[in-house]
């Protein structure tokens, strides 16, 4: 299968607008999203207005992006990584590992 790209997001709101394009192109209302990712009656209408008066949570956002049969793909941004490079502070020095806790039968 192959994967399509639908959008390209530096922003939140660029996400809200890739969101809302999805929802258009498939043609659902934000009731029928409502219903499909489980959120309660108006919420994604309230998630992806043009002044949005909530903001995507831990639950809504797997939500939405399941319901909508998306995922997100994170990419290096070559040409913006090298306008910041300069500013990047090194650590002095390793992160320690994390300690193990075993389970306790």
């Amino acid at each position: 299968m192959t994967e399509r790209r639908l959008a390209t997001v530096r922003t939140y709101d660029d996400l809200i607008a890739a969101l809302r394009s999805r929802v258009d192109e498939l043609q659902i209302t934000r009731e029928g999203l409502d219903f499909i990712s489980g959120l309660q009656s108006g919420y994604s209408a309230k998630l992806l207005s043009k002044n949005p008066i909530r903001c995507l949570g831990r639950v809504s956002f797997g939500a939405v992006l399941q319901s909508l049969g998306l995922a997100i793909v994170l990419v290096e941004d070559a040409e913006a990584f090298a306008q910041m490079r300069h500013r990047l502070v090194r650590r002095v020095r390793e992160p320690q590992p994390q300690a193990k806790v075993e389970a306790k039968a």
